[in-house]
């Protein structure tokens, strides 16, 4: 059910191309032939493309929900508005650290904290993996860390964050992270 939610809402490409094909075969068929009722059937390739349109634009997807969520969240990390992100928090939101569980507003002050502890400027995303089942969802963030200071013992580092998301009446809300981690490296993607 998975697959088919993808095919048709998310990703139809292989529909196209398949489309693509049918017409292009029946095309042939019209061009041997140049028969009216031919000619009619390569309509259907064509109406079933445009319904495969029509159907993945009008149908929003919670995998779709999530990116744009994340996208959203990325705006607000480039220009630090940390405010703007605990609003994607859920209000029993949990942060794993070395020093144990914090809960939403101590993680929003530590955040603040941190931005004027280590001089950070902007936070850019560089990539994200996704995975979902039904209404929960875990992300991992890599981001890179602009700051004007050598602080954190590198300058710009990466850091990975383990997002735990949940879907509800509010939209795709953060219920938890993990300890996030610095990167030695950025894999390639």
């Amino acid at each position: 059910m998975e697959a088919l939610k993808r095919t048709f809402f998310e990703a139809p490409l292989y529909l196209y191309v398949a489309l693509a094909a049918a017409e292009l075969v029946l095309f042939v068929v019209w061009r041997g032939r140049r028969t009216r009722k031919t000619a009619q059937r390569l309509l259907i390739p064509l109406a079933l493309a445009a319904s495969v349109f029509v159907l993945e634009a009008s149908v929003v997807t919670l995998r779709e929900k999530l990116s744009e969520a994340i996208e959203q969240l990325a705006r607000h990390a480039e220009v630090l508005d940390v405010d703007a992100i605990a609003a994607y928090l859920t209000d029993d939101f949990e942060l794993s650290g070395a020093r144990g569980r914090i809960g939403r507003s101590a993680a929003v002050s530590s955040a603040n904290s941190a931005i004027g502890r280590y001089k950070i400027t902007a936070v850019k995303f560089v990539s994200h993996d996704m995975e979902m089942s039904d209404r929960e969802a875990r992300t991992v963030l890599t981001t890179q860390i602009i700051t004007d200071a050598d602080e954190i013992g590198m300058r710009n580092p990466f850091v990975s964050w383990s997002l735990h998301w949940s879907f509800g009446p509010q939209g795709w809300r953060i219920r938890r992270a993990d300890q996030p981690q610095l990167q030695a490296f950025v894999p390639l993607r």
